[in-house]
């Protein structure tokens, strides 16, 4: 078991500088397995007046059981670039939202390497600073600028890897499919879903002049059917996925996706990174299969901080419309 307190200096394209605290708990999971559970609380503040709470929790439970749960309560200063795959960034308007989330899944194992369980979460949500006949607010219509929502679903893992941080080996595959509850449309929310595909693979390289190289690939899916509302659109950009577009660039109800990365150790607890991503969003299945893809790539290091493979992460990536992000955070991206 380890702890980890450290004071949070972090930069994001959507937060620019940030700072505050992290305090994370570090075990191995009771399953018997090489999985290590994880307690992390986060109390930040950004330069463009973002404020961060949040409780997450990754536990590894007896007889193979699985619990992750998180508590996230922000009053975040945002951007709004329209919705679809060929927003102009022109017509960018800056809001503000202010969100309570609750969300949790329980899984049990059904084999060796295969889980499945309920996941359920809660939102409140209230939108400020708007323009009140902008893009966002148009985009809203009849949901307006505070609404409640929730979801009831399930989640389906397959996971093989041989550690949960700093993975080297191995593959994991992740489904989830759930319900939508509340104001995720103009109308009651009928036939509302939010829907998500995470497969990932990692793959030790040999033959090269430094060992321990490993190549890690994700291909990913996310989309919500019948949702009107655009701030629960998938969102292209971030620091996980398709690093070098801001978070929300472009946003759409489906989005779609892969990314690789080579990983190979430096010196002492320092590695290095390239990677690479394509993705875009689009309105329907069909648009996306058509839409055309959009690229970003780069380089980082981490830094590693605990015997579990917890890492901080500085990233340099550019996106092909001549957008550039860097990102300065806690973990890897995949």
């Amino acid at each position: 078991m380890s702890y980890a307190v450290l004071p949070a200096v972090f930069y994001l394209p959507e937060t620019g500088f940030g700072g505050g605290g992290v305090l994370g708990r570090y075990a191995p999971g009771v399953d018997g397995s090489s999985a290590v559970s994880s307690t992390v609380m986060a109390a930040l503040v950004t330069t463009k007046r973002q404020v961060i709470l949040q409780a997450s929790a990754g536990w590894f439970l007896p007889e193979g059981r699985r619990f992750f749960g998180k508590v996230k309560a922000e009053r975040f200063p945002n951007t709004f670039f329209g919705i679809g795959p060929l927003a102009p960034i022109e017509l960018a308007e800056d809001y503000g939202k202010a969100t309570l989330i609750v969300e949790g899944s329980y899984l049990w194992p059904l084999t060796q390497h295969f889980r499945l369980g309920p996941s359920a979460s809660a939102q409140v949500e209230r939108i400020y600073e708007w323009d009140p006949v902008g893009a966002l607010s148009t985009a809203m219509g009849r949901i307006g600028n505070q609404y409640g929502m929730g979801s009831v679903g399930v989640d389906a893992s397959w996971d093989r890897r041989d550690a949960v941080y700093d993975t080297k080996r191995g593959v994991y595959a992740m489904l989830r499919a759930q319900y939508l509850l509340g104001r995720a449309s103009a109308g009651r929310g009928d036939g509302a879903a939010h829907i998500e595909i995470d497969l990932r693979g990692y793959f030790p390289v040999y033959g090269l002049p430094i060992g321990g190289q490993s190549v890690a690939l994700n291909v990913f899916y996310e989309g919500v059917p019948g949702v009107t509302n655009p701030l629960l659109f998938p969102q292209l950009g971030g620091d996980e996925r398709m690093r070098g577009f801001t978070e929300g660039r472009f946003r759409d109800r489906h989005y779609a996706g892969a990314q690789l990365e080579l990983r190979s150790p430096l010196f002492w607890r320092l590695k290095g990174t390239l990677f690479g991503s394509y993705g875009n969003v689009g309105p329907t299945l069909q648009a996306l299969r058509r839409g055309p893809l959009r690229w970003s790539a780069g380089f980082g290091g981490w830094l590693r901080v605990n015997p579990e493979g917890v890492h901080l992460r500085l990233d340099f990536a550019w996106g092909e419309d001549g957008e550039f992000g860097i990102y300065a955070t806690v973990g890897e991206a995949f």
